[in-house]
């Protein structure tokens, strides 16, 4: 049974188990320019018996530093990858969708919104393999700050906020995709990179929260930071050596097993993971 002792195996004392989680999530929240809960949260609940919102709680607090080192090393390595005016917009979106989502959440059945979400998951996996034809850049916009592409741009973050709110998930698996494939201009790279910059401020926003209602194990967290930074770091070099495409397979899987998530029987009700 989890308790919040710091004598508890894993947590305070920074077991193997939350090691290897911390350097997984932190390599995939900069590799793929997601949050790093659909690696926490499991670890946390199947592997520290942590109560499942506060597993939640905690993940949002470990992947603040993460992302924004994740980001500051993007900088670095290759700034015009971020498109910090798409980030903005991104972030107005997703604040008004979380929100909207939130009303949405208590008039709708949540199987049918869990099938229909998992089938567009899907969709977009299928969809940005390549294997359905269309290149890279078969995007039918060519800029997300002129144009169409600005309202577009900020109806991509509103559809990441209402998904967030819905089912929990992180709105990385809306905004690479969806930026993907609707501007020919803008490469899975810069998609991935300014998809972790709109986490920094999200994450923060979510985690205070979770630290009010006392859904945060501030000894979890602090174990999970030091080598999530690591592999932080890690998925940013990776990602900046690697061509596009096989940036886009990976992220395809990741798409495929989130939709497998949200087809799974729930069980008892409970919030879902951040991605």
């Amino acid at each position: 049974m989890y308790t919040a002792d710091a004598k508890q195996p894993g947590l305070a004392q920074g077991g193997a188990a939350l090691i290897l989680t911390g350097l997984a999530a932190g390599f995939a929240s900069s590799f793929l320019g997601i949050g790093g809960g659909l690696v926490m949260v499991p670890a946390l609940t199947l592997g520290a018996a942590m109560p499942f919102r506060r597993a939640v709680g905690t993940s949002l607090a470990a992947i603040v530093p993460v992302a924004a080192c994740g980001v500051l090393v993007e900088s670095f390595v290759q700034a015009s990858n971020i498109r910090w005016g798409c980030a903005v917009l991104l972030m107005a979106g997703s604040l008004a969708g979380a929100a909207a989502g939130a009303r949405l959440e208590s008039r709708s059945k949540p199987a049918m919104l869990r099938r229909l979400m998992a089938v567009v998951l899907v969709a977009a996996a299928v969809r940005l393999s390549g294997v359905t034809g269309g290149g890279v850049s078969a995007g039918v916009l060519p800029d997300p700050l002129a144009g169409a592409g600005i309202p577009a741009t900020f109806a991509i973050g509103l559809c990441g906020g209402i998904t967030s709110s819905l089912f929990g998930i992180g709105g990385g698996l809306i905004t690479v995709p969806g930026m993907t494939f609707l501007f020919s201009g803008l490469p899975f790279h810069a998609a991935r990179a300014t998809s972790l910059a709109v986490i920094v401020p999200t994450a923060i926003a979510a985690a205070l929260l979770a630290h009010g209602k006392g859904l945060v194990d501030v000894a979890a967290a602090k174990s999970l930071v030091v080598p999530a930074l690591f592999g932080s770091v890690a998925g940013v070099l990776a990602a900046n050596r690697l061509p596009e495409m096989p940036l886009r397979i990976t992220f395809c899987v990741y798409l495929l097993y989130a939709a497998v998530k949200l087809l799974l029987p729930p069980g008892a009700p409970r919030e879902e993971a951040p991605a």
